[in-house]
C-alpha cells in the first residue's frame, strides 16, 4: 500500500475535520498515513510518497496561515519533487466567486511547477455546508478514488 502524508490547511478547522475523515479512509483502505495539522516542509517525506493536501482559503483568497510558511518552503526548495504524488481537497465559500477554493488552487499550481504528479483532479468543496456533510463529501471522494491512492 501507499505512504501518504495528509496535510491540512485551515483557520477554523473545516478542513482539519475534512483531513481527519480522509485520512481514516485511506488508513482504513490499508494505507499508511501520516496527518499533518501543522505541516512543516523540512519534516515531510517526498521520495515515493503521495500528498493528499486538504486546504480552505482565507482572506482575499490566500493560503490559512498554519500552511503559508510550508507553501513558501516548497516554492523555495531545490528538492526534486517530480517523483512526488498529490491530490488535494479545496473548501471554499461560493459566494466569493472571485476566490472561491482559491487555496486549492495555489498548491495545485505550486507543486505543478515542481513537476510533481497529480493523481486525480482536485475536489471543491463548498464550505458554506456544515461540516459534517462536507466531512461526508470528502470520504465519498477518497473512497471513490481509492485505487489512485
Amino acid at each position: 500500500m501507499s505512504s501518504i502524508q495528509v496535510i491540512a490547511g485551515s483557520m477554523l478547522g473545516s478542513s482539519e475535520y475534512v483531513a481527519e475523515a480522509a485520512a481514516d479512509v485511506l488508513e482504513t483502505a490499508g494505507h499508511d498515513v501520516q496527518l499533518h495539522l501543522k505541516p512543516v516542509f523540512d519534516e515531510l517525506p517526498v521520495e515515493g510518497q503521495i500528498w493528499l493536501i486538504c486546504t480552505s482559503t482565507s482572506g482575499t483568497g490566500e493560503l490559512p496561515d498554519n500552511i503559508k510558511t510550508f507553501a513558501e518552503n516548497v516554492d523555495d526548495t531545490n528538492k526534486d519533487l517530480s517523483t512526488l504524488k498529490f491530490a488535494i481537497i479545496g473548501l471554499g465559500d461560493s459566494s466569493y466567486v472571485d476566490s472561491y477554493c482559491h487555496g486549492a488552487l495555489i498548491m495545485e499550481t505550486l507543486l505543478l511547477s515542481k513537476n510533481s504528479q497529480q493523481i486525480v483532479d482536485k475536489f471543491l468543496i463548498d464550505a458554506r455546508e456544515t461540516d459534517s456533510e462536507a466531512e461526508d463529501k470528502a470520504e465519498d471522494w477518497v473512497q471513490e478514488n481509492i485505487g489512485k491512492f
